[in-house]
């Protein structure tokens, strides 16, 4: 496996997830994967309320290609269910260029169980799906991939204040990097809206950016959260490296 693709492996790891749908609507976002700048694939994220839970379907697609030639391949399902902050249960399929992965998760008092291709896991409740948007990401430091048979240890830090363009608007954005087990920048708006996400262990730079939304915007939880000085300086940014 190349280096670009082992990294387009990592990156996909960190799907990006809204939170809960706002006044009982469906929600629907797009997000671009971008390599080196350039369209590789999609990721789409829909919420739905259902009876007092939240229901989260998201879905990646992506495409490498050199000519003719199809060089990588991912697919991506999965679908979610959260009931007051915590996630009750989880299902995904995904398949690179030929490996895949079927996982179930399952919360029960005593903490999680996680089936990958019939191997059964327990875990501590201190452990955590991997979720951009949950104020979670601010208060533990181990996590289950929501793709793969794997997990993380991270620490998430603010770094700076930078000012990025998406869907035909330039917005002030809070940055906030991951490190750990995986690297990555993440982008906010001031409301803790999900606007990018890049990874940084690889030459090869894959982003997610969003594309466009409808509905409710992704919104991180305030819990936990550094609240940012909007006048503070750029600070060790990738794009500044």
């Amino acid at each position: 496996m190349s280096e670009w693709t082992a990294a387009l492996c990592g990156a996909v790891a960190l799907v990006l997830l809204p939170c809960a749908a706002q006044g009982g609507h469906l929600t629907e976002y797009t997000y671009t994967v971008l390599r080196d700048g350039e369209a590789i694939g999609t990721h789409r994220v829909t919420i739905s309320p259902d009876e007092g839970n939240i229901k989260v379907t998201a879905e990646t697609n992506l495409a490498v290609g050199f000519g003719p030639l199809t060089l990588y391949e991912m697919e991506h399902l999965r679908h979610e269910t959260w009931r007051d902050g915590e996630l009750e249960a989880m299902t995904a399929y995904t398949n690179k260029n030929g490996d895949v992965y079927e996982i179930a998760i399952t919360r029960d008092p005593e903490g999680y169980t996680r089936v990958v291709n019939g191997r059964t896991e327990r875990f501590e409740p201190t452990i955590k799906l991997l979720a951009l948007w949950h104020e979670d990401l601010f208060k533990y430091t181990s996590f289950l991939s929501p793709m793969e048979d794997e997990t993380y240890e991270i620490s998430v830090d603010f770094v700076g204040v930078d000012k990025i363009s998406l869907i035909n608007q330039s917005i002030d954005a809070f940055a906030y990097r991951i490190s750990g087990d995986t690297n990555r920048e993440l982008w906010y708006d001031s409301g803790g809206h999900i606007m990018k996400v890049r990874l940084l262990d690889y030459s090869s730079t894959i982003e997610y950016v969003l594309k466009a939304m409808s509905g409710a915007a992704p919104k991180l939880a305030e819990t936990g959260r550094v609240t940012p000085d909007p006048n503070a300086p750029i600070a060790n940014l990738a794009i500044r490296r």
